[in-house]
């Protein structure tokens, strides 16, 4: 059934936490860049630091989350031992997105909020579309393998998005 993959889901979404936070601290400081010298390749490194500061982050807590859930799981929730596999799945996704996080912020202080959105529709129904078959083909494994696809997907398509010069 879906409860494995909602476990999963719950704790894979705490892991969007502490990037998220280094994300709010960073935003200003490349808004502030920006608007001071229009220098795109300084904002660029911000979003490159932010990425490997958030990875630095992330990693160890979802190793550590991953490792604790083989063995927490099944002993304290035995109904939910099937999570096990779609929960490190999921924090794997979480810290592929979370080393591409600061390439949205960097669409938004250059003004392309039309491509950060064009990324997010992109990575939604890519998304939709990789957990609906992910269900049909392995249940709860394939609904997190196709979450983990979907979140390190769309932090290569962030980092593409910046990369991708249509116009000013």
């Amino acid at each position: 059934g879906a409860a494995p993959y909602a476990l999963a889901s719950v704790v894979g979404s705490a892991m969007l936490v502490l990037p998220t936070v280094l994300s709010q601290q960073t935003y200003p400081r490349m808004a502030v860049a920006y608007g001071a010298e229009r220098d795109e390749a300084a904002i660029a490194r911000l979003a490159r630091l932010q990425g490997r500061l958030s990875l630095a982050v992330s990693f160890p807590i979802a190793a550590l989350v991953a490792v604790t859930a083989a063995f927490l799981v099944p002993a304290s929730l035995p109904a939910y031992a099937d999570a096990v596999v779609p929960i490190a799945l999921v924090c794997g996704g979480y810290v592929a997105l979370a080393g591409f996080l600061g390439f949205g912020n960097y669409l938004n202080v250059t003004g392309r909020q039309w491509r950060y959105l064009v990324v997010q529709v992109v990575a939604l129904v890519a998304g939709a579309a990789l957990m609906l078959g992910g269900a049909a083909l392995a249940g709860a494994i394939g609904i997190a393998l196709g979450m983990a696809i979907t979140l390190a997907g769309y932090g290569l398509l962030l980092l593409l998005a910046t990369a991708v010069r249509v116009r000013p």
